[in-house]
């Protein structure tokens, strides 16, 4: 069965507010029907700490969001981390530059962090947001970023609410990253707000026809504080793709 998993931004509220803070917030993950999680900070917990909530809650670890300063900084302690979460993969959540060659020295540092990841045997991305799909001379900087680096060494996270607000179809863009896109950031919308995943306008079918070879679908929801019911409805329409 693949990976159905919630990306804990959506419920950071939660780990914030709640006494009980990421605890609280994996327990109610899980509780949404999700068989996994990617991780957006550990807000205080020890690695020990988290392994025994995933435990506890039955849940698996897609993967997690860590600033490219985490790996280059500090290589060593962030992988060991992962593995010890048992992750599938680890990506690299947004980024920022005002040339095209900053955008492309930036593919090739991902590209040295992921040959490493891979060695220890974590898959590792770039997941995209509505900026990478503007363009210098008429080429895309999604498209300059994944140029500059090994398909082997680095993955598309793709998320498919940005690309559709980028008024970009989600579809050609699996197509084009086919095979390179084995976590899908599965994030849907009516073109202004977000949506529980299949009731906006992404064809979730069409994008995983096309992706060809998704492992892990990864729901994220911008309605912080009142999405619960989308966050349930998108985890049991993934389960049935």
């Amino acid at each position: 069965m693949k990976q159905i998993a919630l990306q804990l931004f959506s419920i950071k509220n939660l780990s914030h507010e709640h006494p009980d803070g990421l605890r609280e917030t994996l327990r109610v993950a899980a509780g949404l029907g999700y068989n996994s999680v990617e991780f957006a900070g550990y807000f205080g917990l020890t690695i020990d700490e988290i392994k025994e909530e995933l435990k506890k809650n039955d849940l698996s670890v897609t993967g997690a969001h860590i600033g490219i300063a985490e790996f280059e900084n500090n290589y060593a302690e962030t992988a060991k981390g992962l593995k010890e979460l048992g992750a599938y993969s680890a990506c690299v959540p947004h980024a920022k530059f005002e040339t095209a060659e900053e955008w492309a020295d930036f593919g090739k540092r991902l590209n040295v962090i992921g040959k490493k990841l891979r060695e220890d045997g974590i898959l590792f991305g770039f997941h995209n947001h509505v900026i990478e799909f503007g363009k210098f001379d008429d080429k895309r900087i999604i498209d300059i970023i994944f140029e500059s680096c090994d398909p082997e060494n680095v993955f598309l996270e793709f998320d498919t609410r940005h690309c559709a607000v980028a008024g970009v179809n989600p579809v050609a863009y699996a197509m084009k990253y086919k095979g390179r896109i084995p976590v899908l950031h599965a994030r849907d919308t009516d073109m202004k707000d977000d949506t529980a995943v299949g009731a906006g306008v992404v064809d979730f079918a069409a994008v995983t026809r096309e992706a060809c070879g998704i492992n892990a679908y990864v729901v994220e929801n911008g309605n912080i504080g009142f999405n619960l019911d989308q966050l349930r409805e998108s985890a049991a329409f993934l389960k049935t793709l």
